[in-house]
C-alpha cells in the first residue's frame, strides 16, 4: 500500500522561517567573527606600541598601551565566544531542517 504526502503551503512556510532563522545565525557569526578580528588587529597595534615603549624606556606609555591592549583582548575574546556560538546554532539550526525534512 502506497501513501502520499501533501506539502501544505504552512509546511511551506515552517520551512522558510528555519532556514531564515539559521541564515540569521551564520550573518550574525561571521559578523561576530569580523568584528573580531578587527579587535585583534587593535590588540596586535597596542602590542607593539607597547614594545615600542618599552625599548623607548618610557613607563607611562608602557603602562597606557599595556592597559589598552588588556582591554581590547577581552572585547576580543568576548567576539570570538559569540561568533562560535552564533555558528554553532546556525550549524544545529540546519542539522536539525535536515534531519527533519528527510
Amino acid at each position: 500500500m502506497r501513501t502520499s504526502i501533501q506539502i501544505t503551503k504552512k509546511d511551506t512556510k515552517s520551512h522558510e522561517n528555519k532556514n531564515r532563522y539559521t541564515l540569521v545565525f551564520f550573518l550574525f557569526g561571521m559578523l561576530f567573527n569580523s568584528t573580531s578580528q578587527y579587535f585583534g588587529y587593535k590588540i596586535n597595534e597596542q602590542g607593539y606600541l607597547m614594545c615600542e615603549a618599552e625599548l623607548d624606556d618610557d613607563p607611562k606609555a608602557e603602562e597606557k598601551y599595556g592597559k589598552s591592549s588588556d582591554y581590547f583582548t577581552k572585547i576580543a575574546i568576548w567576539f570570538t565566544v559569540a561568533g562560535v556560538d552564533s555558528m554553532l546554532l546556525g550549524l544545529f539550526s540546519i542539522m536539525s531542517y535536515f534531519l527533519l525534512l528527510f
